[in-house]
């Protein structure tokens, strides 16, 4: 029988963890125990010291969170709110033992590329598993590309997730794909090529404007930046393309990404865009009442409520959050938390440019830049793995991944 060391255990808990998009929502939690289970036997067998900083840094949102309440006046919904994004004080709590530096997780390059490979492998099965299942049980070919974002959203009990975090699932799994090494035989440029295709495709059936800008914007800085093999660059120049053709092909997607061209207020026109522009016009305003610490977790959600209440019927009805995750730290933390969560995350990226680490560069800079557009830590699907990968991937010792200078 297998011993299994303590890294071993360590690896299934992360493993378990890459896979857990697969489960029903209200298993999810479970994946949390089991990884926290496998971590703490590690912690233990290998006696390993609590890294302060690094769990002040990575926590930062929930300790603010935390702090928050002593001014909110809605404490049932804060401790909600907190109970809903226990996330973030979970992984950097346990990421603060394994990120010591005399405790090399991941010299091993395969084990990380397997780890990745398995969060790929998941995001793509579970929209095969969606695909397949609408169309083999009720809707026709056409009517699961056309309506495929809303099904995957109301139609499988205890299954059903936001079209956002799903295509952010892909998202990530383009830029994992991005630091495997491509090696040069047709098998792998076959696989990578299906690989990368499926998640194009499901995307685009999505259409969501904010991940699909984000990663644009990773991808084109990653794939033409200096260093790049010409094999590399022409990978890029094929993903383009392929985006491109969807783009064309997909009149959802046509569609959605013309909204940008015409922003109005929702009294002139009823588009995702021009909500999202009127509940920001909306959260400014009411920003600039409580500039300095905000709302608190518990009143923020509510005030926004209130204002939209005053202005539109529609955006009371669809009972809106700021749909930017920076416009909600501003009106729950106000500047002086946002700043402090801002200042926290750049330490972070200068830490691992320093370590050359790139995935988790490129990684923090998605959730970045989708949080423009997207209260990310609302639910579940963003909160865990945003918490989860932001912390994983700042473990990772690069000095043996062939990626450590910028060339892959």
């Amino acid at each position: 029988m297998m011993q299994f060391s303590s890294k071993n255990w360590f690896y299934l808990g992360c493993l378990v963890m890459m896979c857990s998009i697969l489960l029903p929502f209200d298993k999810k939690p479970l994946a949390i125990g089991v990884f926290a289970l496998f971590a703490l036997i590690t912690i233990i067998k290998n006696k390993l010291k609590f890294n302060l900083k690094f769990f002040l840094i990575n926590a930062c949102v929930s300790i603010l969170f935390l702090i928050s309440l002593l001014y909110t006046e809605n404490l049932d919904t804060g401790f909600k709110k907190i109970e809903q994004t226990a996330s973030l004080l979970v992984f950097p709590w346990y990421f603060a033992f394994l990120v010591n530096s005399k405790y090399k997780l991941y010299g091993n390059s395969k084990v990380l590329y397997k780890l990745l490979y398995a969060f790929i492998l998941s995001a793509i099965l579970l929209n095969l598993y969606y695909f397949l299942y609408f169309y083999f049980t009720e809707f026709t070919f056409a009517d699961v590309l056309y309506h495929y974002s809303h099904l995957i959203d109301d139609k499988i009990e205890g299954y059903m997730i936001h079209p956002i975090y799903l295509s952010m699932h892909l998202c990530l799994s383009l830029i994992f794909l991005m630091f495997i090494p491509l090696k040069r035989n047709i098998l792998n440029f076959t696989i990578r090529g299906l690989l990368v295709f499926l998640i194009v495709f499901f995307m685009f059936l999505m259409s969501k404007k904010g991940p699909m800008i984000a990663i644009g914007l990773i991808a084109l800085f990653y794939f033409f930046t200096p260093n790049k093999s010409s094999l590399i660059r022409g990978l890029g120049v094929s993903i383009i393309c392929l985006c491109v053709c969807f783009l064309f092909i997909n009149d959802r997607a046509n569609r959605n990404f013309k909204e940008l061209f015409s922003i109005d207020t929702i009294e002139n026109n009823v588009t995702s865009t021009n909500i999202r522009y009127s509940i920001y016009k909306n959260a400014i305003v009411i920003f600039k009442e409580e500039p300095l610490i905000g709302y608190g977790i518990g009143d923020s959600k509510n005030t926004l409520f209130e204002k939209n209440k005053e202005t539109s019927d529609l955006l009371f009805a669809g009972q809106y959050n700021t749909h930017n995750q920076y416009l909600s730290f501003l009106l729950a933390l106000g500047i002086i938390g946002t700043t402090i969560i801002i200042i926290c995350y750049i330490i972070v990226f200068k830490n691992q440019k320093s370590k050359n680490n790139y995935l988790a560069i490129y990684t923090i800079a998605f959730y970045a830049l989708v949080m423009l557009t997207e209260n990310i830590l609302e639910r579940q699907d963003g909160v865990i793995y945003f918490s989860y990968f932001s912390c994983f991937l700042q473990t990772i010792s690069t000095q043996e991944l062939p990626w450590r200078k910028n060339n892959v």
